[in-house]
């Protein structure tokens, strides 16, 4: 596989394997979006084999061939609730109409990422949050498994989230006295959390694989980041929704400052945040301190911003409005004013003097229509 992460001794792949319209930012927001342009060669597109057809009968992808991204993978576990929903409530068709419908395209997409992944051992799936009723079951069209492939489900009878079960799965058989340390993991979801997992179990082959985001939507606001509007009608910078407190978003480069602040008081701390699996909370306070100072800064930078960004509007506006309005008094006549190439030649004047006593009433007619600090503009 080229490229990859590195967190100490553990590299993370991504393989992107179709386009979405759905949201990436799942789980640690837009950290996804961060690591992919910093490290962009951790990202490798994959190589999918179609079915074909044959007298009107599909015929599956055979899965026991090697794999056509030249790597082999030994297990493969899906975080089926990332899976369940878009199938579910897909955003780019009709919805499906009833229950089989549902099982289908669940079923079509696992059948998808095992045509692509092609694990030789382990299929695990496992399911989160509230009861769902999933019945793995095999079909004409179901998973071409090889013998010693096997399957595991873990259902939402089972506690806790579908991802960090897989975890606990990945750790159990790495007790295992008769553990391949070169087993390659692939693991299937979008949260971006996935790729803190996946560096937490400290596997030297661990790949994740996820949808590519190509949005059809409007690009966000380059002021405020929200999305719905261009920058010319944004309302200032965007605010935190109702329980955040925090101002140090990914979007502001947050992950940058963080490892600069760690990098500058580390040596302060006199060792690591962590010492044989537990917090010490004293170098832990010093590194908070920091970023507490960080953060003021932040808040500062921010009401700054939003105060000149309110007096940029309320010029604009004002500009805008006499734009509307006009003039508050234009010349006719004779001395009316002419646009460029209008005119072949210049006019004579006549009787210039009596025009400008009219253009002088009309002006003081004009001047006592105009509202006390209307702020107009007279042409003579």
């Amino acid at each position: 596989m080229d490229g990859g992460l590195v967190a100490g001794e553990v590299p993370v792949h991504l393989l992107a394997a179709r386009e979405t319209n759905r949201s990436p930012e799942m789980g640690v927001p837009a950290f996804f979006r961060w690591l992919s342009r910093k490290y962009s060669s951790i990202i490798v597109h994959c190589v999918e084999e179609k079915g074909k057809e044959c007298n009107g009968v599909r015929i599956p992808v055979d899965t026991t061939k090697p794999n056509p991204n030249e790597v082999e993978f030994d297990n493969l576990y899906l975080d089926m609730n990332g899976i369940i929903h878009p199938c579910t409530h897909p955003e780019d068709k009709p919805a499906p109409k009833n229950e089989d419908e549902m099982m289908v395209a669940i079923f079509e997409y696992i059948d998808r990422l095992f045509n692509i992944v092609r694990p030789r051992r382990v299929l695990y799936m496992a399911i989160d949050g509230v009861a769902v009723i999933f019945h793995l079951r095999r079909s004409k069209r179901g998973l071409t498994a090889t013998a010693s492939l096997q399957s595991f489900l873990s259902d939402a009878s089972v506690p806790g989230e579908g991802e960090h079960k897989i975890m606990d799965y990945i750790r159990r058989q790495r007790a295992q006295p008769n553990h391949d340390p070169n087993t390659h993991h692939c693991l299937c979801g979008a949260d971006a959390d996935l790729i803190m997992l996946g560096l937490a179990t400290h596997e030297p082959n661990f790949t994740i694989i996820r949808e590519e985001f190509k949005p059809n939507k409007p690009r966000p606001c380059a002021l405020c980041g929200q999305i719905g509007h261009e920058i010319k009608d944004c309302q200032g910078v965007a605010r935190e929704k109702q329980g955040q407190v925090s101002a140090d978003c990914f979007l502001e480069g947050a992950i940058d400052r963080l490892v600069n602040i760690y990098k500058d008081v580390v040596h302060k701390t006199g060792g690591y945040l962590t010492e044989n699996g537990y917090v010490n909370l004293e170098r832990v306070e010093m590194i908070m301190q920091a970023v507490g100072v960080a953060e003021d800064n932040i808040f500062k930078k921010r009401k700054e911003d939003d105060e000149s960004f309110k007096r940029r509007m309320k010029e604009k506006r004002k500009r805008a409005k006499q734009a509307e309005r006009g003039p508050a008094y234009m010349t006719t006549g004779q001395f009316a004013p002419q646009a460029l190439g209008r005119r072949d030649r210049p006019e004579a004047v006549q009787n210039a003097r009596h025009q400008a006593f009219d253009m002088r009433m009309q002006s003081r007619e004009q001047h006592n229509k105009i509202p006390s600090g209307s702020g107009g503009c007279f042409i003579a």
